[in-house]
């Protein structure tokens, strides 16, 4: 596999869920357990079908990449390396909020655009789950 020079969200995220899956990243207890988030990500519900969405448990700005690992889990929130004249790394209300709610849980939040940084945060992760379960 070759990793991409500057993919759009959705190709990096491809690329993260494809590398962690095939166990590039494996901790003491194996690997870790990696799922996208549904969100309202590139679709315009009506406003009554949004409405039963956030009944049902979806949370607009939650990250797009949760990681469970020996009991533990952390977010990572991907942006295009693509976008141009976007500021680095700018979140959304909703999804400044959101990331503020996990981290009042001790749910640790990566916000990232580069494949490089996801890898290392992930294989950090690990690590420390490792370090507390000795």
């Amino acid at each position: 596999m070759t990793k991409p020079g500057k993919p759009d969200e959705a190709a990096l995220q491809t690329w993260v869920v494809a590398a962690v899956k095939s166990g590039a990243i494996r901790g003491k207890y194996g690997r870790p357990f990696i799922a996208s988030v549904p969100n309202q990500r590139g679709i315009k519900p009506k406003v009554q079908t949004l409405k039963r969405l956030v009944n049902e448990g979806m949370v607009p700005g939650f990250p797009d990449l949760i990681v469970f690992y020996n009991g533990y889990a952390t977010c990572i929130e991907l942006k295009s390396p693509a976008r141009a004249g976007k500021p680095e790394k700018a979140l959304s209300e909703n999804q400044e909020r959101t990331i503020g709610h996990l981290a009042e849980a001790q749910i640790d939040t990566l916000v990232s655009k580069d494949f490089d940084e996801v890898m290392a945060w992930v294989k950090d992760f690990l690590a420390v789950v490792d370090k507390k379960n000795n």
